[in-house]
């Protein structure tokens, strides 16, 4: 079976990061709780961001493994009463992450290896259109993980296999966030259908995402797609053979103009 590859330190620093933004963002909160903060044009209420740095330190844990740890953090972005008379701005807000934290207690079920919890997580993120594209993503995570068949899954949600814009309550996710999370939903696929022995199917996932990391410049994302494709070389038709030898020139491109010399 195909492994992931673990960025530890990666996430380490991500939780730091976050730590910091929710203690600067609750010394603003402290001292005018109305404050806003402009982000990507947007104005936010600080509170956004000290439940963030809740959400986003939930995930790590996650990634990590550690899902009682996980479920504390959610709890802290669920029952935010520490939020003094919210103005209808705020509201929304604190809906939104009550929202994400129903979705993330099924999540952590579901990547915890109970099977059960898939079912009950599509349940409740399907009602939800503009939330379908990141579950599909988790979905797809867990079960490479822990070998659940999602045929029926991914069947029902094709339309949401291909790249679109992604928003939520609280606006526009960012292009970059969106690429991204789309790469890791490709890779995942080409994993799933490779654990299936769907060899063609997977490998043209896998050189999809080859071809979004080369994209966004994501090494990371290269490496990862280059490993998976040599595991299966063997198992590649002409067609994919010929595509990856034309992406990895794309890699070397990449790789001559980040390494030649300054004169």
């Amino acid at each position: 079976m195909i492994g992931n590859v673990s960025h530890d330190s990666q996430w380490n620093t991500v939780k730091v990061l976050a730590r910091k933004m929710g203690h600067i963002a609750r010394l603003h909160y402290n001292n005018n709780r109305r404050i806003t903060i402009l982000h990507d044009g947007q104005e936010k209420p600080v509170i956004s961001y000290i439940l963030y740095s809740y959400l986003i330190q939930a995930k790590v844990c996650r990634e990590a493994g550690n899902f009682e740890e996980a479920l504390n953090f959610i709890s802290l972005y669920e029952y935010p009463d520490w939020i003094i008379a919210p103005s209808e701005q705020e509201q929304i807000i604190i809906s939104q992450f009550k929202d994400w934290a129903k979705a993330n207690r099924y999540l952590y079920r579901m990547m915890s290896g109970y099977s059960e919890a898939v079912e009950e997580y599509v349940n409740y993120i399907k009602t939800r259109k503009d939330e379908i594209f990141a579950a599909l993503c988790n979905v797809v995570v867990a079960a490479n993980r822990h070998h659940f068949n999602i045929d029926h899954i991914l069947e029902q949600f094709s339309k949401y296999q291909t790249y679109n814009p992604q928003k939520n309550q609280l606006g526009k996710i960012s292009e970059h966030v969106t690429i991204s999370r789309y790469n890791r939903l490709l890779s995942e696929l080409g994993i799933y259908y490779l654990n299936s022995k769907q060899y063609d199917s997977g490998l043209s996932y896998i050189l999809d995402s080859l071809e979004y990391s080369i994209r966004i410049k994501s090494d990371n994302g290269m490496l990862r797609c280059m490993g998976i494709f040599e595991q299966f070389r063997h198992s590649s038709s002409e067609d994919i053979l010929k595509r990856y030898d034309k992406l990895i020139r794309e890699v070397q491109k990449l790789s001559v103009y980040a390494w030649s010399p300054q004169v």
